[in-house]
């Protein structure tokens, strides 16, 4: 218990200047193909070209963080949200309140198939708000961040449960009341883009991607520790 101005004071009095040199700017990662089925790269390199740069990322796609981190750059404050605690479904209800917050900066979300579900009534909240959120669903109907979380865990392979295919997306939002539209080819990527951020309406699309060279929040074992023991 105690005075939170008189220990933010005493913190900032006791902390001393460092010396940090300027780190080394990110090498630019190879130009993905054009490849169909669409790949997780290729969306977030084109996602990255359109971005206004006061752009909001507010993303749950935990198996394909690795690719969103590689081509997303985004350099002001406030333009990244993501989570460290692994809890699922805070990614639609989170860009919803960033855009209320942030009224004159765009929010983007980008949000797996599977992680949509835990709170898919959001985009309910997006259109009754106006909040113009463009909502990228990324669907491989496969539930990709457990699959990995049983290949670190050694849970082996015989999880029910973990494909989630023939749920259409688009007619679930266009059933909140939003627009929403699917992209199968790359060619048709960018367009929808485009007019989903000339637009001042919620939006959804949903991308349909490749299946597999998926890791959990873009790790492996070598970063995660193969139990919890």
């Amino acid at each position: 218990m105690g005075n939170i101005r008189i220990a933010a004071e005493y913190l900032r009095s006791h902390i001393k200047t460092s010396q940090r040199e300027t780190p080394p700017a990110r090498p630019k990662p190879p130009e993905p193909k054009a490849e169909h089925p669409i790949t997780t790269g290729y969306l977030f390199h084109v996602l990255n070209q359109l971005l206004p740069p006061d752009a909001v990322i507010a993303e749950e796609c935990p198996s394909s963080k690795g690719d969103l981190d590689k081509y997303i750059r985004l350099d002001q404050p406030g333009s990244f949200y993501s989570v460290r605690s692994g809890i699922l479904g805070f990614g639609l209800p989170l860009a919803v309140g960033l855009q209320m917050a942030h009224p004159q900066r765009r929010v983007i979300c980008p949000v797996g198939d599977g992680s949509a579900q835990y709170s898919i009534q959001a985009l309910w909240t997006a259109v009754q708000q106006k909040t113009p959120v463009i909502f990228i669903l990324i669907r491989n109907s496969d539930y990709s961040a457990l699959r990995g979380f049983c290949d670190f865990t050694n849970v082996g392979p015989n999880v029910p449960g973990l494909e989630i295919p023939g749920i259409d997306a688009v007619k679930i939002a266009q059933g909140y009341g939003m627009r929403a539209l699917e992209v199968d080819r790359p060619e048709d990527l960018e367009p929808a883009l485009k007019q989903a951020l000339a637009s001042q309406e919620p939006i959804l699309i949903s991308v349909n991607v490749q299946k597999g060279g998926q890791r959990t929040f873009g790790m492996d074992r070598s970063v995660n520790r193969p139990d919890y023991g």
